[in-house]
């Protein structure tokens, strides 16, 4: 009965500190970002037979940023599901 409330109060301690870390990444990685850099236009060359031609696309530079945003809301979701998973079983294992 003792090892499993150790266990428990260790997994619950893990979960949650897990969910702070997971909070504080996203906390940071969203903190930095600006509507000015969403609206960066793309710097694209196209060729032509005098040479290249610089061109700039507006919107179009935003498109890297706004799959990275949307990639790290996935991560971030699935790192908040397995630490509160975490946390529930130490949560079960304290309660018995």
């Amino acid at each position: 009965m003792e090892r499993r409330k150790i266990a428990g109060i260790v997994l619950a301690a893990v979960g949650v500190g897990l969910l702070f870390m997971v909070f504080y990444q996203a906390y940071t990685a969203y903190s930095t970002l600006t509507e000015a850099s969403f609206q960066a236009p793309a710097q694209l060359t196209i060729p032509s037979p005098l040479g290249e031609v610089p061109v700039e696309l507006p919107g179009l530079g935003s498109i890297p940023k706004i799959l990275k945003v949307i990639a790290d809301s996935i991560y971030f979701g699935v790192m908040i599901a397995a630490a509160s998973k975490i946390a529930g079983k130490g949560v079960d294992l304290l309660k018995d």
